[in-house]
């Protein structure tokens, strides 16, 4: 006599035990994990958030003091975070303008993506290398610092160019030149606001601290405007030379292909 599953009604051979209960509780047990692992990853987001929205109202109301307190910790995991949130705001906003404007046309999602990371890329990576040269340039006058402390100071200036780029952001789209005026009146602001952390977090000679932030300032500005430069000059070439390309094979294809 034929003996059937009672789980999945597989047919089975004398003393055969069916696999789909124990695959069953394989599979779950993988459910199971993949869960647990996504509730830690979103604990990690919703406890780092909590964490910068603590930070946020200290710095705002007082940034030279709050900034230097952090940077007595010497830790770098609250200006790294900071600067994260402006690359990330900094790609939307750019995305929201470009798609507002119809700057790409029909631009697929995957455009659109593409110049969102790209745009937080750099921007992370601007700032990331602003810091290398704090630290260099600051260690060439004989400044003691770190590169927690150079982070901490980066992160809560771009607390506040966040707050500048998500405010001209919504406004360009409606007043672009008013956006624009916005965003140089941030650029003073925020350069300003960096010199003035950079004189309080730093100890050595006063007279020295602007010549060593005015340095930083004049290097980062040309080496990172000297990349974005090649960068958008390499994207412009390929993306040109992908259409001559396109346009070549559209004329010539066919009297080619007779060949």
């Amino acid at each position: 006599m034929s003996k059937f599953c009672t789980q999945c009604g597989k047919e089975l051979e004398e003393g055969e035990v069916c696999q789909c209960t124990t695959s069953g509780q394989a599979t779950s047990g993988q459910t199971t994990i993949e869960a647990e692992w996504l509730s830690q990853r979103s604990a990690m987001v919703s406890s780092t958030a909590k964490n910068l929205f603590k930070e946020m109202g200290p710095i705002l109301k007082n940034p030279l003091g709050q900034t230097l307190h952090l940077a007595k910790q010497n830790s770098s995991a609250i200006g790294l975070q900071f600067i994260a949130v402006l690359a990330v705001v900094a790609g939307l906003m750019t995305v929201l303008i470009a798609k507002q404007a119809d700057f790409f046309g029909f631009g697929t999602a995957s455009l659109y993506f593409r110049v969102f990371l790209t745009v937080g890329i750099v921007v992370f990576g601007a700032i990331c290398l602003e810091v290398l040269l704090l630290k260099v340039i600051s260690g060439l006058f004989n400044f003691s610092t770190t590169f927690s402390q150079m982070f901490t100071l980066s992160g809560a200036v771009s607390l506040f160019q966040t707050i500048i780029v998500l405010a001209s952001g919504i406004v360009c789209l409606a007043l672009p030149e008013i956006a624009l005026f916005m965003l140089v009146v941030g650029f003073v602001f925020t350069t300003y606001l960096g010199f003035a952390l950079y004189n309080k977090v730093i100890n050595g000679d006063e007279n020295k601290k602007v010549y060593a932030y005015s340095i930083i300032k004049v290097v980062s500005v040309a080496l990172i405007t000297f990349l974005i430069y090649a960068y958008v000059r390499e994207s412009t070439m390929g993306f040109l030379g992908g259409l001559a390309g396109a346009f070549t094979e559209s004329m010539y294809g066919d009297f080619l292909n007779g060949y």
